[in-house]
């Protein structure tokens, strides 16, 4: 018998980087916190946020979902830029995915708020949603017609960058 697959959520914040392994039913199984350490510099970032995502992953899980804050190229898994976290040009998926040899995906942090209220939340009977988060940055996620909305250059509802 194949046992469900699990998931690590890794979620990069201005001050604190928060992650979670979750179970095959999305009920989480074990958290954890750590401080965003910006002011060390783009290496203590990205070394942060292997650490939260190894620090969670267990045989069981399948696949890392990284998000961030900023410019996200969501193709190659690269921040292009973040200003609150002093990132550009990190290749943030694949610092992670050498760490835990398991499939990585980036995506905009508020972005990724969108589709989680899109899929789980008070937007699952709606086709256009709009998701306005204002913390460390300022930004939106955007769903038309049932689909995300990231922009011809990936900075749809990037409100903090316009």
């Amino acid at each position: 018998m194949t046992r469900p697959a699990h998931v690590v959520a890794v979620d990069l914040g201005g001050t604190t980087i928060k992650a979670a392994r979750y179970d095959a039913h999305g009920i989480a199984e074990e958290t954890l916190r750590l401080p965003t350490p910006s002011a060390q510099g783009q290496d203590a970032v990205v070394a942060a946020v292997v650490q939260a995502a190894t620090a969670l992953t267990r045989p069981r899980v399948r696949a890392v979902g990284l998000c961030a804050p900023g410019l996200i190229n969501t193709e190659t898994g690269v921040v292009r830029y973040a200003a609150n976290v002093g990132l550009r040009d990190t290749p943030h998926a694949a610092a992670v995915a050498e760490a835990v040899h398991r499939p990585v995906v980036l995506e905009h942090d508020v972005r990724a708020a969108c589709l989680a209220e899109r899929h789980f939340g008070l937007g699952t009977d709606v086709s256009d949603l709009l998701v306005v988060v204002l913390g460390t940055g300022l930004a939106a996620g955007i769903v038309s017609d049932g689909r995300l909305i990231r922009g011809g250059s990936g900075i749809a509802g990037e409100f903090g960058h316009i």
